[in-house]
């Protein structure tokens, strides 16, 4: 085989490694469970599985979102049949994260009620309490008096939208390490016991989700290996 084309072979295997996006947890909401573990709720969300759950770079197979957080029930999915979550509080979904990888959390927020200007935020926790840190050690405190990633709050400007959060996690430095033992995915709010309480649904989520690529230089060994797999068939 010809030099320039192992360096083509290898140029898109590096590229396609790079692009490799590998879903851990993905949920629509779109199944109701039918589980009613509790509240006055049809169908509830704490105790039900995410419609995705790989078990892949952190993630697990088994996981169900967790309830013991909720204050004043356990939420709601597909509620309505809407396609949409109406959580109660805090939810979150078993995540240990590991060391080499961009992981990129998402999921879609409306809010259709103003309430004092409180908060529903997306990300990484050590604990499955509403009061838990997120991934850097932020608190509620902190959410309260700052503008931080993966947050919506319950004000005029943003009642009656629907935003698209995300909250990137990035442990591609050789030197990184799980120092805030993170366990946890999922969400919080400011306003615990106030959400979704009264049936007016003042916060839905949807297209939940949490994916991984593997830092470049995971990449370019995959491609040198691929070159040094055509040298010895040469």
């Amino acid at each position: 085989m010809k030099p320039t084309a192992s360096l083509s072979i290898l140029f898109a295997a590096m590229t396609a490694a790079a692009q490799a996006v590998t879903v851990i947890y993905q949920d629509d909401f779109n199944n109701p469970s039918g589980i009613n573990s509790g509240g006055p709720y049809v169908s509830s969300l704490g105790g039900s599985a995410p419609t995705v759950r790989t078990g892949l770079l952190g993630g697990s197979a088994s996981a169900t979102w967790t309830n013991a957080a909720e204050t004043g029930g356990h939420g709601q999915r597909d509620i309505n049949d809407s396609n949409v979550a109406t959580p109660t509080s805090s939810n979150y979904l078993a995540f240990v994260p590991q060391q080499g990888y961009v992981y990129t959390l998402s999921a879609e927020i409306t809010v259709n009620t103003i309430v004092n200007d409180n908060w529903f935020a997306i990300g990484f926790t050590s604990s499955n309490g509403n009061w838990g840190p997120l991934a850097g050690a932020l608190t509620v405190a902190d959410y309260n008096i700052t503008t931080q990633q993966g947050i919506v709050r319950w004000n005029a400007t943003n009642v009656g939208q629907t935003r698209l959060v995300t909250y990137t996690l990035d442990t591609t430095a050789p030197s990184w390490t799980n120092a805030n033992n993170i366990a946890y995915v999922g969400w919080f709010t400011a306003g615990a016991g106030q959400v979704n309480i009264n049936g007016a649904n003042q916060v839905s989520i949807d297209n939940f989700s949490l994916t991984a690529v593997p830092e470049p230089s995971t990449a370019l060994l995959g491609g040198l290996s691929v070159l040094a797999l055509l040298r010895r068939r040469r």
